[in-house]
């Protein structure tokens, strides 16, 4: 078939404009897959760092020089300051976190375990237990410790704390805890979830620091802390430790055990 010359460039143009269009599409993407790269990186050092040193004492520029940027400014680029980067970090945690919450509540009520405080605070912090157990989490582990010690007393949020949908199972959760407790005041709720989480947290991260030798089986460990946490939490004795020794009543269920 013949084509006449303004056929021809008029088809040429056409085609010109495909190609151009895929190379912007395909730049774009190639420039996004980059960020998110980037972003990604800033996340695991700040993570460990954080982790390791205190949220407050790391720079932002040592973070960058760390994930190897040349750009020493690169955290304050793709974050805008330290608690936004603390904020991307917890996102991106309980986006990964969140489906094994929501499962486990499904097995809850199917089950029929979602009045049972152990089971509750399992859905709260087994999925932590097991990103410290198969994928070597322990720096989120140590993140978490270092901001519910030193920066949650100051007002600094989590995303669980303003509705965000990745903390939508832990939120769930915690609701439920908080309708099996009713006989604790908010303030006092707050309070011992915040401590019993300390605990669990404080109890991982003395785990990782042992000896391989020396250490319990992680998922003894876990089941032995749960035990604790879910007594702590639930006592109602305010009589100044005289009934440490004696039976107090707790909400328990049939045990359960971590799966693989």
């Amino acid at each position: 078939m013949r084509y006449d010359e303004a056929g021809a460039t008029e088809e040429l143009i056409v085609l010109r404009s495909k190609r151009e269009e895929f190379g912007r599409v395909s730049r774009a993407a190639e420039g996004d897959s980059l960020e998110r790269s980037t972003r990604h990186k800033l996340m695991v050092v700040a993570e460990r760092l954080f982790g390791e040193f205190g949220i407050d004492a790391v720079p932002l520029r040592a973070i960058s020089k760390e994930a190897a940027q040349k750009n020493t400014n690169s955290v304050q680029y793709h974050f805008g300051g330290k608690l936004q980067l603390l904020r991307a970090i917890f996102e991106f945690r309980e986006e990964q976190l969140g489906p094994l919450r929501a499962a486990m509540l499904i097995e809850g009520e199917q089950s029929k375990r979602l009045r049972d405080v152990s089971w509750l605070l399992r859905v709260c912090f087994e999925p932590n237990f097991r990103h410290y157990r198969d994928s070597n989490g322990i720096s989120y582990i140590k993140l978490h410790a270092q901001y519910l010690s030193n920066l949650r007393p100051r007002g600094v949020t989590h995303p669980v704390d303003d509705q965000s949908p990745s903390t939508e199972s832990f939120r769930k959760a915690i609701q439920l805890l908080r309708q099996r407790l009713s006989f604790l005041d908010d303030q006092l709720f707050m309070s011992r979830l915040e401590s019993v989480g300390a605990m669990f947290l404080g109890a991982i991260i003395q785990h990782a620091a042992r000896p391989v030798t020396g250490r319990l089986p992680p998922e003894r460990l876990f089941e032995d802390v749960l035990g604790m946490m879910t007594s702590a939490i639930c006592t109602d004795r305010h009589d100044g430790g005289r009934s440490i020794g004696r039976r107090t009543r707790v909400p328990r269920g049939r045990p359960a055990k971590i799966r693989s």
